[in-house]
């Protein structure tokens, strides 16, 4: 860009105002440009002379930051928006969701509003109802300039949901088996791991239960004697 500017018989002043849009080349901290200024009289007469002010990269912010809460097995919707007076400038938004997973969004020169989606499998870590990771994440912008931020959204526990189970007779003297009469249930945290407990009904000692589970589906499996008629209410 260049400008120019008149100056009367009895002026030998002037001010002249320039906005820089980025400190020019990409990839430094601060920069240098050439300002050349000329004055030229009426007769044809000029001279000349350059200046070099120093232009600094301003590093970005992030603002306007949320995630939301979910329960494990859903994702949180991160959202916010990069605040920068470099107008030229891109940035890359780099994403840490604190679960051993990572995300990269680059933003080009007229991008500045970010939104980003993520599965949280569990509410790591284990035995608590919920939890609250901590998102960290860093925008770089193309002249080394970076801004941090840290967010911390409630993950929630689900708990198991049991398929419907029907009532089951048989003769006294007789085992009960389970795997005979499926008892299955599902959840939407596939890295929660489970155990199962049972009382019988009848008086006896409550016994730990055999649980397998995949992929959000499960099952449990054990036996038990029934030695003398009656109607047991069964607890797992």
């Amino acid at each position: 860009q260049s400008e120019s500017l008149a100056l009367g018989p009895t002026e030998r002043a002037c001010v002249l105002l320039h906005v820089y849009a980025d400190d020019d080349p990409t990839g430094t901290p601060g920069d240098r440009p050439t300002i050349r200024v000329t004055v030229i009289d009426d007769d044809a007469g000029e001279s000349g002379q350059t200046v070099r002010p120093s232009v600094r990269n301003v590093a970005p912010r992030i603002v306007d930051a949320a995630a939301t809460d979910v329960t494990e097995g859903g994702r949180t919707v991160l959202t916010g928006r990069v605040a920068a007076p470099g107008v030229n400038d891109t940035f890359t938004l780099l994403v840490d969701w604190d679960d051993g997973q990572t995300d990269t969004l680059t933003l080009a020169a007229d991008e500045r509003d970010f939104r980003l989606e993520h599965l949280y499998v569990d509410d790591n870590p284990s035995v608590t109802p919920a939890d609250r990771p901590t998102i960290r994440f860093t925008v770089l912008d193309d002249d080394t300039g970076e801004g941090r931020l840290e967010l911390t959204p409630l993950v929630s526990n689900a708990a198991p949901i049991f398929a419907p189970i029907a009532d089951r007779a048989l003769s006294e003297g007789d085992t009960l088996t389970l795997s005979d009469f499926p008892v299955r249930f599902t959840d939407v945290g596939v890295a929660d791991t489970f155990t199962a407990e049972i009382v019988w009904g009848d008086g006896s000692p409550s016994e730990t239960l055999t649980v397998t589970f995949a992929d959000g589906a499960g099952r449990i499996d054990g036996s038990h004697l029934y030695a003398a008629a009656g109607v047991y209410p069964e607890t797992i």
